[in-house]
């Protein structure tokens, strides 16, 4: 069985004057040439899907789209209205579409960061701030919660 590569890591580029900038060599196989972007829903990323796991996601909601929810309207213009499909060159170069790059203040650096199926885009200062807020023993306590070390053919912990 082939080993599913997950995105994972940080990476530090530079944006120009019109929004371009590069995938980390290592997400470039895994995304692909055609990606999605869009707003993360803690609104301080973006976040870069492959097609498929985009298609997914809108196929999920889709699903909802027969319920008469408010919630799943504000949803639905959430996701879609915030995406875009975006073409990789064989660089790896891309441009971040303005309408997303407008509700940031992105400067000339930023980090593209890996996060299991997707990747998140951060301005270099929301990146900061967030690990900032991060410290290793609620890091550790949420691990114990979530027993994410656990091994899969029992319940002990590593």
């Amino acid at each position: 069985m082939a080993r599913r590569y997950w995105l994972k890591g940080e990476y530090t580029h530079t944006i120009d004057q019109k929004g371009r900038t590069y995938l980390p060599a290592r997400f470039r196989d895994v995304l692909g040439e055609n990606v999605v972007v869009g707003l993360g829903l803690t609104n301080d990323h973006m976040v870069i899907y492959p097609e498929d796991r985009y298609d997914e996601i809108a196929a999920n909601i889709e699903e909802l789209a027969d319920e008469a929810d408010e919630g799943v309207e504000v949803l639905r213009d959430y996701i879609f209205n915030n995406s875009y499909d975006v073409e990789t060159d064989k660089t790896g170069r891309f441009t971040i579409p303005p309408n997303l790059r407008n509700k940031f203040d992105m400067s000339d650096e930023i980090v593209i960061t890996g996060d299991g199926d997707k990747a998140k885009i951060w301005t270099r200062e929301m990146y900061n701030l967030r690990q900032a807020n991060k410290d290793v023993q609620s890091v550790q306590a949420l691990a114990s919660k979530y027993k994410i070390f656990k091994r899969r053919d029992d319940d002990d912990t590593l």
